[in-house]
């Protein structure tokens, strides 16, 4: 629920502080059915995400919600079974103090894009958005018909290995709806498109394939009846 002050009172605390009761038959961490519980690797925070589309970060020391908003691009639709789902929280020997950051595999039954956020977990501020390879837009996914758990855009689940030999840092496993295992690295390659780049070219595509349909339609033989 969304509770700031939590079940023990922290150190710090006023002797004015109350605390709220330790169980309540109405209390409820999500608004919809909750898909995963994941702890961060020092157990300071537990991180819980539901089909409310939310993901919440509680206080381990006090049992409070630490109201970490990570705004309304989170995405974790209605599907045909509760499968867990969960974010992948970056370890802390990984990331420095304070910086904690975790990625959610986001995915809606509507809008099928192959999307992973990128959020630091205290605050929920969006760092960066990671965007699987080669998948077609959602507007052109709506023209072949509604998309499914069974496509390459559904992520199901994350893990890491830390892959200090290679010198590059985090190496990250995505687990998809279509069988595939696509493996992430946390450097980018030199000149490779950010985002803004990605969607200019996909729509100078667009643009060029619409060209060549005119054109093919020009160029095909007329019909002559004698």
């Amino acid at each position: 629920m969304d509770d700031a002050v939590g079940v023990i009172a922290p150190i710090s605390a006023p002797a004015s502080h109350q605390s709220r009761q330790p169980f309540s038959r109405q209390a409820r961490a999500h608004n919809g059915a909750v898909t995963g519980v994941r702890w961060t690797s020092n157990g300071d925070y537990l991180v819980t995400a539901g089909q409310d589309a939310r993901i919440r970060v509680w206080d381990a020391s006090t049992g409070a919600n630490t109201l970490a908003h990570f705004g309304p691009r989170v995405r974790n639709s209605v599907s045909s079974h509760l499968a867990e789902r969960v974010p992948l929280i970056v370890p802390s020997g990984v990331m420095s103090p304070g910086h904690e950051t975790l990625l959610w595999p986001n995915y809606n039954d509507q809008d099928d894009r192959g999307e992973i956020f990128m959020f630091g977990l205290r605050e929920g501020t969006f760092i960066k958005l990671l965007k699987v390879p080669g998948l077609i837009s959602a507007s052109r996914q709506q023209q072949r018909g509604r998309s499914s758990a069974l496509t390459a855009a559904r992520i199901n689940a994350l893990a890491w290995r830390g892959n200090g030999a290679s010198g590059e840092g985090l190496e990250m496993f995505s687990a998809h709806g279509d069988g595939t295992i696509r493996a992430w690295v946390s450097r980018v390659p030199e000149g490779e498109p950010d985002e803004a780049e990605e969607a200019e070219q996909e729509e100078r595509k667009r643009k060029r394939d619409v060209l060549d349909e005119i054109y093919q339609g020009l160029m095909a033989p007329s019909v002559r009846f004698t």
